[in-house]
This record gives structure tokens, C-alpha cells and sequence, in this order.
């Protein structure tokens, strides 16, 4: 079956390219097929500068999300690598990871009740909590003028009550005091953050025939919980609630994770990442550029990458050439990559994004937006390897989300906004 959809998901073309950029490919010694894709970056700053090529080796069976990338990449109009800036920020991060072995994961910058609550549930349970998150976790930014879904919580307060049920929870204030507390007890959180703590306290998240059964209305307050604020502002419920519900009725009818643990063992990180694109609701995030498919995959592949954390934290075996994946093509990634001047932008699409001008999903800027963050963090990867530190393009991105939450916002310019189910 897997075999099946690899086939017909990583068909790409051969042809050259246009404008001077090329992408060739030939036969290696082995059964596949390797893509050398030269691509073009900016060796400098400035857009009128020469170019400088890039020679990117790909395994087109193995990294057929690569080769996607490569190929929207090397005929790219908006959007550039800056070389020069790439190996620059390389060195920073061989600088950052120190000794470290860069393998530090975003889910260990998240609340330390969510931790604590991740830690007490069974491997199982803590399968289902990552699938559940990753199924309704996008699309987390607010209109202009309209700020982010929030949630104000006190600590230590919810930590005694993490494990209530929706309707326990909706009668429980949250301190003495009409429900407020000490604002030094207080912290605020949004993003995926927002939704971890919303997940770790309401234990109905873990509850299938409950989630199977939900209407909208119902997942609203179950989403939104005591403590929101600007709830209204968060994108997309609809196409969550219909994602969670399709989940819980699909992971029930079946017993899929049940069927799917013995799988993590065996199974290869891109096997994985292609079962979840095609059988779990709202995964299969692909886009059409320049005649072809390209595959992001950006959920199917980071829920196969902290499942492999989850695995590896609770002392089992690592899942199989996890090194596969890519970097999980979002908003955040870009921004960071452009903050550091490895991303440049056409000028009228620079514009668009720092006016906060929404850009639509699957359009040709948004795609070679999330191709270039792909292969930008490749080429990272590459560099970092020359500077004798080894590491995979899943834990680069790791560790660049996390430097991207810390980003000065009076400094950073925006995200790209585009309203979409896969990111």
C-alpha cells in the first residue's frame, strides 16, 4: 500500500527548468533514483549581486518531500536563498548547541504543568494526545487589529485540577477571589502553547467517544476552557471541530493505535509520515506548482517526529530513519530564516507580508515561501556537518521554532499569513 502511494505521490518532473535554473537527474548504483538539482542562491544581499549555485544530492524515493522542495526551489520567482547569510547563521547554531547535541525538542519549552501532565499518561494515551494536538493545531495567527487566542492560567492552581472533565472544570473557578488570582502566579500563553495547556487540563481531550460525538458548539467550550481570552480570533474552528471529530470516530472505529504501536517499531519515519497524510483527517498537505505536486507534509511529519521523542524519552527504540524528515514548513520557520537574512523576498511580496496582507494558501509566493524554508534548513544541516557537528533537518527546525518564539517583536518583521488547515 505504501509502496502504492509513494509511487504516485512523488512523481515529479525531470524536465529543466526554466529562467537558468536546472534540475537534472541520474542514475545512482542503487535501485533509486538520485536528483542532483542545482539551484541558485544569492551570494549576497543585495538582489542585483551574482549568483552562486547550490548542488542538493537527493534520494527522490527516500526524501520525496526534499525533492519537492528542490524542485519549486530551483524555479522559484519571489523567493531566494541567501547563501552567504545560510553559512553564517550555520556557525551561530554550531556556536548555540555548544557540546549540546542540538537534539533539544520544542515540546520541552512548553508549560511545566503541560509537561508534568504528558509524563503521568500511559505511552498510549500520550500517542493519542500528540495525534489529537497535531489533527487541530494550526493556523494559530489573528486578523490584523484582533489579537491572538490567549490563556491565563495560574499554575499551580490548575495543576491540582488537570485532570477534570469539561463539565467539572466549567463549574470549578479557578482560584478564590471570583476567579482570579495574584497576577505574579499568572502566565499567559498562546500558539500551540494555547492549545497544549487547553489539552493538559481536560482530560476530555483524551476521551474518543466523547470527541466522536461533540458538536460544535461543544468543542468550542471544550477548546476554549475557563481561562481564555480572544477566543473568538482563533481561525478555522469549523474545519478543527470536523478534524477532531473524524479523528475520534476513525481512532475508535478501528482501534488504530492500538494497531499502530507495533507499526512504530518496525515502520520507517517517511512509511509513517505517508500512512498519516492519507488515513488521519486534514494531513495530506500538498500544493500544485508549476504543473506538479509538491508534498509538506508539515503535520503528517512532525507527529512522526515527536512521536519518535515520546518513543525515545520512554526508553524505547528510535523510529527508523527518522533522519528522513525535513524541516515542518510553517510560519514561524520562514520568518525567523528571513529575521536572519537567509530568506529574501521580492520586493512586492516583502511588502505584502509586512503589511500583514494575507497570502493564499497554495498560491505560487506561498508555496516557494515553504519550499525555501525546506531546503534552507537542508543546506544548514549541510553546513553544520562541515563544521563537524552532525544533525537532522527535524532537529534543526527544533531548535530554530524555539529561537523563532524568542524573536524581539519590536525588531522581527511579520509572519507570512496564509489561512490554511496544514500549518
Amino acid at each position: 500500500m505504501l509502496s502504492k502511494a509513494e509511487e504516485r505521490l512523488c512523481t515529479h518532473s525531470r524536465k529543466q527548468a526554466r529562467g537558468g535554473h536546472s534540475c537534472t537527474v541520474t542514475r545512482s548504483n542503487t535501485s533509486h533514483d538520485i536528483s542532483v538539482c542545482i539551484l541558485k542562491a544569492l551570494a549576497y544581499l543585495n538582489m542585483n549581486e551574482p549568483h552562486s549555485p547550490i548542488t542538493l544530492s537527493i534520494d527522490k524515493k527516500a526524501q520525496p518531500i526534499l525533492h519537492s522542495a528542490a524542485y519549486v526551489a530551483a524555479r522559484a520567482k519571489f523567493v531566494s536563498i541567501n547563501l552567504a547569510a545560510l553559512k553564517k547563521l550555520a556557525v551561530d547554531l554550531r556556536h548555540h548547541f555548544g557540546n549540546s547535541n542540538g537534539t533539544s525538542h520544542w515540546l520541552e519549552s512548553a508549560p511545566a504543568l503541560v509537561k508534568d501532565y504528558f509524563e503521568s499518561l500511559s505511552l498510549e494515551n500520550r500517542i493519542l494526545y500528540l495525534t489529537v494536538f497535531h489533527s487541530i493545531g494550526f493556523c494559530y495567527w489573528a486578523e490584523q487589529k484582533s489579537k491572538p487566542w490567549t490563556i491565563e492560567i495560574a499554575e499551580e492552581v490548575v495543576s491540582e485540577r488537570k485532570y477534570l472533565s469539561t463539565q467539572v472544570f466549567l463549574q470549578t473557578d479557578l482560584s478564590e477571589n471570583n476567579g482570579k488570582c495574584d497576577s505574579k502566579y499568572k502566565s499567559k500563553y498562546n500558539g500551540a502553547m494555547a492549545l497544549l495547556l487547553s489539552m493538559a487540563t481536560n482530560a476530555d481531550f483524551l476521551n474518543l467517544d466523547y470527541l466522536a460525538r461533540l458538536n460544535v458548539e461543544q468543542f468550542k467550550v471544550l477548546l476554549a476552557g475557563q481561562a481564555s481570552e480572544n477566543f473568538d480570533s482563533l481561525a478555522l474552528l469549523k474545519e478543527r471541530h470536523e478534524f477532531i471529530v473524524a479523528l475520534a470516530q476513525k481512532l475508535s472505529g478501528e482501534n488504530y493505535l492500538h494497531a499502530l504501536l507495533p507499526l512504530l517499531g518496525t515502520a520507517s519515519a517517511r512509511e509513517l509520515v505517508l500512512k498519516f497524510a492519507h488515513e488521519l483527517p486534514g494531513y495530506l498537505d500538498t500544493a500544485q506548482y508549476d504543473g506538479q505536486e509538491i508534498l509538506f507534509l508539515k503535520r503528517a511529519q512532525l507527529l512522526v517526529s515527536d512521536l519518535n521523542q515520546t518513543l525515545v524519552s520512554s526508553g524505547s527504540a528510535a523510529i527508523y530513519k527518522i533522519e528522513e524528515l525535513t524541516a515542518f514548513a510553517d510560519y514561524k520557520l520562514p520568518q525567523l530564516l528571513r529575521h536572519y537574512q537567509v530568506l529574501t523576498y521580492e520586493a512586492a511580496l516583502a511588502q505584502r507580508i509586512d503589511e500583514q496582507i494575507e497570502l493564499e494558501a497554495g498560491s505560487a509566493e506561498e508555496v516557494e515561501i515553504r519550499a525555501a524554508t525546506i531546503v534552507a534548513v537542508e543546506l544548514i544541516k549541510q553546513e553544520l556537518e562541515k563544521l563537524g557537528f552532525a544533525s537532522s533537518a527535524a532537529a534543526i527546525d527544533n531548535q530554530l521554532w524555539q529561537l523563532s518564539q524568542k524573536l524581539d517583536k519590536t525588531k522581527a518583521k511579520p509572519y507570512h499569513r496564509s489561512k490554511t488547515v496544514f500549518y
